[in-house]
């Protein structure tokens, strides 16, 4: 039953509890072998609303979202999708997408499984740049 669990997290031993402690971390697991409470499950998603992907396989390039009508493949949606890789790609053979939330014909798609954070509207950083600016001009 736990083939996979002494697959990953090892044996034993003194090496085998290191190992143990630094991939629960990773997988959200209690020393118990329990999932925190507030641990979700990673899933492959929308990235604007976080409508989930039910189907096996990989969305086409006309498949949309569900509830928000956006695109699901592409960059956004991918696991080399990176903001801080040089042109937001760490695959470096796929061709250069100037619109990332569009579709697009990229052969190395592969969708990615993540834990959905819905983005704020609200920027911290822009409400105390007004507030500053406002100070200044005394309004």
């Amino acid at each position: 039953m736990f083939d996979w669990f002494r697959a990953w997290f090892g044996r034993g031993g003194e090496r085998g509890a290191i190992r143990w402690r630094k991939r629960a971390r990773f997988a959200g697991v209690h020393a118990l072998g329990f999932g925190h409470a507030n641990a979700m499950k990673p899933t492959r998603h929308c990235y604007r609303c976080g409508w989930e992907w039910a189907i096996p396989g990989q969305p086409g390039r006309n498949d949309l979202c569900q509830q928000c009508s956006a695109d699901l493949r592409c960059c956004l949606n991918c696991v080399s999708y990176d903001p801080k890789a040089a042109e937001q790609c760490r695959d470096r053979r796929a061709d250069l997408v100037h619109d990332k939330q569009l579709a697009n014909f990229c052969e190395y798609f592969d969708m990615a499984r993540r834990v959905f954070v819905p983005r704020s509207e609200a920027n911290p950083r822009e409400e105390a740049a007004r507030n500053s600016l406002k100070k200044l001009l005394g309004d």
